[in-house]
């Protein structure tokens, strides 16, 4: 596998298991929880990080994924960041990260996906 894909491996998983925590809850579920709130600002903030590290090339490759957004993402490991933006993390969750991961899905093989 080469380095890219490792680490588009790695950027689906994040986002597969900050998706999976919010999974039947509304927004209302962040009210109170650090811990939940931390673990999506750290999903959010890894995938960003990941996907700024891509290479040139691969990100070439795949015009079409947006990348400009994932790396945004990285904000959210900023200190306070989440806490101080709990409605853009939770609209980010919920309205963008369902659409990384429809993105995602298309470019790592099933093999790769699965732990």
């Amino acid at each position: 596998m080469s380095e890219d894909a490792a680490k588009l491996a790695i950027i689906l998983e994040h986002a597969q298991d900050a998706a999976a925590a919010v999974h039947g809850k509304d927004k209302k579920a962040l009210d109170n929880d650090l811990l939940l709130i931390n673990a999506l600002a750290q999903s959010l903030g890894s995938i960003g990080m990941r996907a700024e590290e891509l290479s040139k090339p691969f990100k070439a490759q795949y015009q079409k994924t947006d990348w400009e957004t994932m790396t945004s993402f990285r904000k959210f490991n900023l200190y306070k960041y989440a806490h101080d933006n709990e409605d853009l993390l939770w609209q980010t969750v919920m309205e963008k990260l369902p659409i990384v991961i429809t993105e995602l899905r298309a470019l790592v093989p099933p093999d790769e996906d699965e732990d």
